[in-house]
């Protein structure tokens, strides 16, 4: 059955179907009390949010605020368990993830391609000591139910080190913005 529903999934080729049909999918296909405890990955936000072996440096961010009269871009693994990964304010033009357990900040060195809310769909930022690149690639569409923004039904991370590593991650996710606080009146 559970192969059946995989094949189905794949044949509709829609985002949506996937995502959603991903944690049911899971819901179906494996067994588990009801009552277990969190995961080592829920209770500790540095652990890595995806099991491949070797690829544990990306890691889960903390909620972040959207301060009054900017956007951000926040994208999420595409995990069982979706997590922050990725935050960049428009005020900043830094994205902001946890990699090896750090929280960095990783200026952006160059941008290219449509502007999607106020957001290049293809961007790349560095460290300044050149040691971490990150590509990112998104679309987006635009939805009523967020006002001046877009939801990113699709997009990839792409990080790499001096070191020779080198991993490409799914994400999705939505830029959002938060109007700027009205004047006090006298």
């Amino acid at each position: 059955m559970c192969h059946y529903i995989v094949g189905l999934m794949l044949r509709l080729g829609r985002v949506v179907f996937l995502l959603l049909g991903a944690g049911l999918l899971l819901a179906a296909c494996t067994t588990g009390s009801p009552s277990a405890p969190l995961s080592p990955r829920a209770s500790n936000p540095a652990a890595s949010i995806w099991d491949d072996e070797g690829l544990h440096r990306i890691g889960r961010l903390p909620s972040q605020d959207l301060p009054a009269g900017t956007c951000g871009l926040f994208l999420f693994s595409k995990t069982p368990e979706p997590a922050l990964v990725f935050y960049e304010n428009s005020a900043s033009a830094a994205a902001l993830m946890r990699i090896d357990g750090a929280l960095m900040t990783i200026p952006r060195i160059a941008a290219e391609g449509d502007v999607e809310a106020g957001y290049f769909t293809r961007q790349i930022f560095a460290t300044a000591d050149g040691a971490l690149r990150l590509q990112l690639s998104f679309e987006t569409e635009i939805s009523e139910q967020i006002i001046g923004g877009a939801l990113v039904p699709k997009g990839t991370l792409r990080l790499s080190g001096l070191d020779g590593w080198d991993q490409m991650r799914p994400v999705g996710g939505l830029i959002a913005c938060r109007q700027a606080d009205a004047p006090a009146k006298n």
